[in-house]
């Protein structure tokens, strides 16, 4: 289908930045006023059925992590003369050596490489000079409501406590170093020395609640949310979002919390949205302190990207060729 632009990729469950993004875009698609488009949802593909719609549609735009999934859309796109834009989420060589070749030859076979960040940007561009840079923050439409029991336990947790944080982690994941991507016991240890402070983890995989039991007891001032749920709604109850990551992409949960006016804190591993107080290791950071002084100053929120508008240019400019 000429006509027509072929989005491939995965909508939640699984809740994570990449399926958001994914989910996010085909609900802002028709509201841009761009219907040519239609979607493989990879939750419930067969690889012949993907290799099947490839070949029936001329523009494709594949959204995925898996490196090798990457390269074999790429060879397959550039052998039958499709247009592959290729999403790179997340930042451009955080894998190993082996998945970090696979990723460059990806880049450089597929039509478009869009990259999330500058430092991501700066090596695909190397690879392919077609490479641009789109974030991957796409506004919600719609904000899911919490169910009864989680607010309960939210709010009966938060008066314990004069401030509130936050952060989240949709999957237990481990960098190439065999460090943890989000953090999260290493924000605990930081939390059990700022009592009058508590910590809300958004762990809608239920996977790390069990990981940290495992290895040790919680502090009280800490709280695992271990059901699926809409991460907007626990930012409505914090004062501010950390992000501890070792490795990011252009996080979606930064931008969100930027948006309804929280103070955000943020590893230094990649380039961060204005407004974050960025720093290297939590340990080192007294965030009470950092907040307390955050709060009273004015915090302006720079515009963000339109970054549906400029995939459907993007789009456009494939499709009307």
């Amino acid at each position: 289908m000429k006509d027509r632009v072929l989005i491939i990729g995965k909508t939640p469950p699984p809740i994570g930045g990449v399926t958001i993004h994914v989910r996010r875009l085909l609900e802002q698609l028709g509201v841009a006023g761009f219907p040519h488009f239609d979607f493989l949802d990879l939750n419930d593909a067969s690889l012949l059925k993907i290799i099947k719609r490839i070949f029936s549609h001329h523009v494709i735009h594949l959204h995925t992590s898996n490196p090798y999934f990457q390269l074999l859309t790429a060879l397959l796109s550039r052998f039958t003369g499709k247009i592959l834009i290729l999403t790179f989420h997340g930042n451009i060589g955080r894998y190993g050596k082996l998945r970090n070749m696979l990723t460059a030859l990806s880049c450089k076979y597929c039509t478009v490489p869009i990259v999330q960040n500058e430092s991501s940007e700066l090596l695909a561009i190397q690879w392919n000079p077609a490479t641009i840079r789109i974030g991957a923050y796409i506004p919600a439409t719609f904000q899911e409501l919490l169910s009864p029991a989680t607010s309960l336990l939210i709010q009966a947790f938060a008066t314990d406590y004069e401030y509130l944080f936050c952060t989240n982690a949709s999957t237990l994941s481990f960098d190439s170093s065999g460090r943890e991507i989000y953090g999260i016991s290493e924000l605990i240890d930081a939390f059990v020395l700022m009592p009058k402070a508590g910590l809300i983890i958004s762990d809608s995989s239920g996977q790390y609640f069990t990981y940290i039991r495992a290895k040790r007891m919680l502090p009280r001032n800490v709280c695992f949310i271990s059901t699926p749920h809409d991460f907007l709604n626990i930012l409505d109850y914090s004062d501010a979002m950390i992000r501890n990551t070792t490795t990011d992409g252009d996080s979606i949960s930064v931008h969100e919390a930027l948006e309804k006016g929280l103070v955000v804190f943020a590893t230094d591993c990649v380039p961060r949205p204005k407004g974050c107080k960025i720093y290297q290791s939590v340990l080192e950071l007294d965030v009470v302190s950092e907040l307390e002084e955050a709060l009273m100053c004015k915090r302006e929120r720079s515009n963000e990207m339109n970054v549906t508008g400029t995939l459907v240019c993007l789009y456009n400019s494939y499709l009307h060729r």
